[in-house]
Formats: structure tokens, sequence, C-alpha cells
């Protein structure tokens, strides 16, 4: 019996100091570009629900987002059929180079049939979104939908035209993109409710000189060709449908209650459908029909995300300061675990002045102080008083 693709990935990379779910997700990344539109699946009448997906690394520099997306690009590019773009590229350039790599091939009745399938592994979503542009994120609402056919104006005055698109995407972003690259209004948008948001802010150092072998990606690109040759329609068995149905008719409970989840929490359906038949196949490519237990295993890896998705998104909407107040926040919490002395407020004062302009520092010590994310002792008066962590 074939081993979980998935986590062989992860055993793969047991030297790399990226967090496990990062590695996990890079895992289901794989799969999806390696599909792209040549297998769907269906949960709601006649609509393909392909395994395509928007999967986003979110955490500070030093978490690990590049190792991963690095080694996914590696594997990528020595699959036959995957299509990359460039790690740094404008939207329009996107849209040509979508339109451009179009593959003819035959179709269930003879006839020929031209896909076009990219995948970007990039090192920043930045480097494709660099601002807050609207109109590009329903550009990439609808890549993500799989439409049949799609053309846009360039401004080059070129008119492109996609046919039966599929976009994948794995990136790595930091936390405070989100404050000019979604703004609040961007949430009432498409594009929010297909993203996956994989968050950590794990800051563990690696194991220095620790010795290992050199990575080995063949086995992986042989199973990932392999896995290409799958086609068609991937059913849901009766079991599948039956434990789909039981989510469904509990609400998918527990459903993330930040707001700026709504529009994601609207299509949890359709991302548990689309994971649901990545995890056939990286369980049972051979068998690739969508079994309960791929459900259930795709439901709680949704959930395990979910947990820290309003994380990600600490900063959206321009809320840069919630992050830094966040920050400060920890430093009392760990120097007060390490001396278990409350800390000095000159001291976040100082780190704050570093942080942010010097007309906020006052501003959010106190708002720190009245939610209680740090709380006061003693009877100090500012810029003089002691601090210990609040309420987590």
């Amino acid at each position: 019996m074939m081993s979980d693709f998935i986590e062989d990935f992860q055993q793969l990379l047991t030297h790399n100091p990226a967090p496990e779910h990062y590695k996990w997700w890079g895992g289901a990344a794989l799969i999806s570009a390696t599909l792209a539109r040549d297998v769907w699946t269906r949960t709601v009448g006649h609509l393909r629900l392909y395994p395509n997906q928007y999967i986003l690394l979110v955490g500070g520099p030093g978490t690990g987002k590049t190792l991963v997306v690095e080694q996914v690009r590696n594997i990528l590019q020595t699959v036959k059929k995957v299509q990359l773009i460039p790690d740094s590229t404008t939207y329009e350039r996107l849209i040509q180079q979508i339109a451009a790599r179009g593959i003819l091939s035959e179709g269930p009745d003879g006839e020929m049939v031209k896909t076009c399938a990219v995948t970007g592994a990039l090192s920043e979503f930045g480097s494709i979104l660099r601002k807050a542009d609207l109109d590009f994120m329903t550009i990439l609402a609808q890549l993500w939908d799989c439409q049949p056919f799609f053309e846009r104006d360039t401004i080059s005055r070129e008119l492109d035209q996609i046919e039966n698109s599929c976009f994948n995407l794995l990136a790595g972003v930091q936390p405070a993109w989100f404050t000019e690259g979604f703004p609040t209004d961007a949430f009432e948008r498409g594009l929010p409710a297909r993203l996956i948001l994989i968050y950590s802010d794990q800051d563990d150092l690696p194991d220095f000189f620790e010795e290992c072998s050199e990575i080995d990606y063949k086995p992986f690109t042989a199973r990932l060709n392999k896995m290409s040759e799958v086609e068609g329609y991937i059913s849901f068995s009766q079991s599948a449908k039956k434990a789909f149905k039981r989510l469904a008719d509990n609400n998918f409970e527990p459903v993330p209650s930040d707001t700026l989840l709504e529009s994601y929490a609207r299509r949890r359906h359709m991302h548990l459908g689309k994971l649901s038949l990545i995890m056939a196949m990286s369980s049972h490519p051979k068998n690739p029909t969508i079994v309960a237990a791929d459900v259930n295993r795709a439901f709680e890896a949704m959930l395990e995300a979910e947990v820290d998705m309003p994380k990600s998104l600490a900063a959206a909407g321009g809320n840069i300061y919630r992050m830094r107040s966040d920050a400060i926040a920890r430093f009392v919490a760990y120097e007060y675990s390490r001396t278990r002395k409350a800390v000095a407020e000159w001291k976040i004062r100082d780190r704050l002045g570093r942080l942010c302009p010097p007309n906020m520092v006052s501003i959010l010590v106190d708002e720190m102080i009245a939610a209680r994310t740090v709380k006061t002792i003693g009877k100090g008066k500012p810029p003089n008083r002691l601090l210990i962590p609040g309420e987590s």
C-alpha cells in the first residue's frame, strides 16, 4: 500500500525548520498544482469543483515561509504538466502568461480542447499584488473559479483570452502586508473568501550544523507525474457523502466568528470539497474515489488552520498598531516569565518608539492597559509605571 504523499513530503523536510503545518499545506499545494484542471468533483448540482487552491503562508520574517515555498517550487519544476509563473510579475503579465500557456489536448468526445493552467509558488504574495488593487482581486477570484472562458483588456490594448483557466497559488506573506494590501472594503470582494490563511508566529532557532543528506526530489517527481495521469470526475463514495452531509447539517460547526472571515465562512463547503479530493489523491491515488476518511481529514485540517486565521488579519484594514501592541504584550509576558519581575514602562516605550511614530507611543501604552493586555502594579505614574502580563 502506497504511503500518504503529504506525510511523506513533511518527512522529506524533516531537517527544514519551518512549522509542520506550513509543510503540510505545501504538500497539499503540490497535489493541487499537479492535478490542476484535469480532475474535478461535485458537491452542489452540476457545478465542477476543481482542486486548485490559494494558500498563503502567513508569518513574520524568519518563520519559514520561503523555506517551504522554495521546496515546493523546486519539485514542481520537475513535474511535466506543471507550468510555473515567475516569482515576481505584474498582474497584466500574469494574465498574458496564463493566456499564452494554453495546452491543446483531446477532449472526451475527441475534440481538441485548450486548457490554461498555471501555478504560482511565490516567496512573497506582494510580488503580484503590490497594493490594494480591487480590480486585480476580482480577477484572481475569477481565476480561482476556473471559468471556461475569460477575457481581459490589458494596458497594452491587447485582448487576452483564457480558455478553461486554472490558477493555483502558494505564497508567503507577512501579516503587515494586509495593512495596505487588504483594506476593509476588500473583504466585500470575492478574493478573501477564496484564500486559505496558514498562520505561524514560530521563531524557534534551527539546529545549527545538523548533519543531513541532500534532498532527493526524484521519488516525489515520479509520484506526481503518475498522479497527473488521473483525469476526469472523482466521485464521493456513499460514506463520504454521508460524512459531508453530516457536517453540513451541523452548519460545518465550529464556524469562524471573525467578521473579516465571513465571506470565507460562506465558502467553506467549497474548500472542504476541494481539500477532500486532494486528501484522496494524497492517500490512495490508485483508487481516487473520495471516502469518509478523506472528508474528515480535510475538515480537521481546515479547523486547525481556522483557529489562527484571525491572527493573519490582525493588520487588515490599516490596523497596523494592533500588531505593534501585540508584539509589546508578548515582550512583557516573555520578560516576566524569564525574570519574575515587572517590566519598567520605559522599556516598552523605548521599543514602541522604534515601531511607530512618537505621538502614538503614549496612546498605545494606555490602550494596552485599558484592554488589559498588560497590567500595572504599584503606584507609579506615567512614564514610570511597572507592567506585568495581562489577560491573554
